[in-house]
């Protein structure tokens, strides 16, 4: 299986397949895809919806487009319900697929690190926990993923 993530504004799906060998490329093995939820809340998700948008599937998905992937919502429920052989997943959002790509390339130390923040947290004082959190959410809005980032 294929998935290709990039964070660019969709203009025009037949774009995409012509400099779909420029893009970043991932590999899945099928045990994590099949284990795989949405790991971040999104506005405007679509986990409430799936039972509808499960309706409206073809009989068989070979190939997956999610232009404005978010949450993720329907994109683990196609990878838990099929299994395409091609996956594009897009959103104008690059911290956002930062993220997922980082949950690919660095799972095993993202979980170690978020293990350690984890146990700092538990063990303060809700008011050490209110500033723990300020302290992470400052500094993330800080941090900005530049364009030549997502370069090959």
């Amino acid at each position: 299986m294929r998935i290709v993530m990039e964070s660019k504004p969709v203009k025009n799906i037949s774009d995409k397949k012509e400099n779909l060998r420029e893009k970043i490329v991932m590999l899945c093995s099928k045990e994590r895809i099949e284990k795989a939820k949405p790991f971040v809340k999104w506005v405007g998700g679509k986990s409430q919806l799936l039972e509808e948008i499960r309706k409206k599937y073809p009989h068989c998905i070979e190939k997956y487009c999610e232009p404005f992937v978010g949450g993720g919502a329907v994109l683990f429920d196609v990878l838990q319900n099929f299994q395409p052989k091609e996956i594009l997943i897009n959103d104008i959002n690059k911290e956002l697929i930062n993220t997922y790509k980082q949950v690919k390339d660095n799972c095993e130390e993202l979980i170690l690190q978020l293990r350690k923040l984890q146990d700092c947290y538990i063990n303060c004082t809700q008011e050490e926990q209110k500033i723990i959190f300020h302290e992470k959410r400052s500094r993330y809005n800080t941090i900005k993923i530049e364009d030549k980032d997502f370069e090959n």
